[in-house]
């Protein structure tokens, strides 16, 4: 069994090691830009934009995200788009993670004080300006304790690209145990710490850094 294990346990840290990684982080990506985008148009006020993108969210968060990894893999071949098992995890990954992102950054901008608007417009500036000069540099700050939680949740959702073929950590965990069931317990056990040193690391230091700027 050693034998097997260290061979399963080097195709883990060599192949399924960078995809989880690879999917985590392309999908934190398109959840940053996406909740930067869609956070900032519901700071327009705007009854049309906020109608769309509140839908947006609230969908988005009240569907399973296997749910969403089904449909973009499997459902939007049905409609002429055709995504290979990794595009269709960060897709889903970043769809997902942008609804979070979205109140991440709708409730930072919105713990700002409405005075440092009114201080940027007295000055001459206009609505983008005062956002991109006054308001965002200050709610950033305030974002990035919650958009490193939202990795965490990112990374552990990963997991779930298994079902629809991503040879990830947990997918190579999977095919090497249907050759060898005795591997069950001590590749779990393996990629439980696997996880557990990529997320660790991120939550303290996002709870060290929440303390800081609270």
């Amino acid at each position: 069994m050693n034998e097997h294990y260290f061979a399963a346990m080097r195709e883990i840290l060599v192949y399924g090691l960078p995809v989880t990684l690879e999917v985590s982080l392309a999908g934190m990506l398109i959840a940053i830009v996406g909740g930067l985008v869609l956070g900032v148009l519901r700071a327009l006020h705007n009854p049309v934009l906020d109608s769309v993108i509140i839908a947006y969210v609230e969908l988005l968060r009240g569907i399973p995200l296997l749910v969403l990894m089904f449909f973009v893999f499997f459902g939007l071949p049905q409609l002429g788009f055709h995504l290979s098992e990794v595009p269709s995890g960060i897709i889903a990954l970043g769809l997902w993670g942008a609804a979070n992102g979205t109140e991440i950054v709708r409730g930072a901008i919105l713990s700002i004080s409405t005075g440092q608007s009114e201080a940027g417009a007295a000055l001459g500036l206009n609505w983008l300006q005062v956002m991109v000069s006054v308001i965002l540099p200050q709610a950033i700050r305030r974002m990035i304790p919650p958009f490193m939680s939202l990795f965490v949740a990112t990374v552990e959702s990963s997991s779930l690209a298994a079902l629809i073929g991503v040879k990830d950590i947990v997918e190579i965990v999977r095919l090497r145990v249907e050759n060898d069931p005795s591997l069950w317990i001590p590749l779990l056990v393996s990629i439980l710490f696997i996880y557990f040193f990529i997320n660790y690391p991120v939550s303290i230091a996002s709870q060290r850094l929440e303390r800081r700027l609270t």
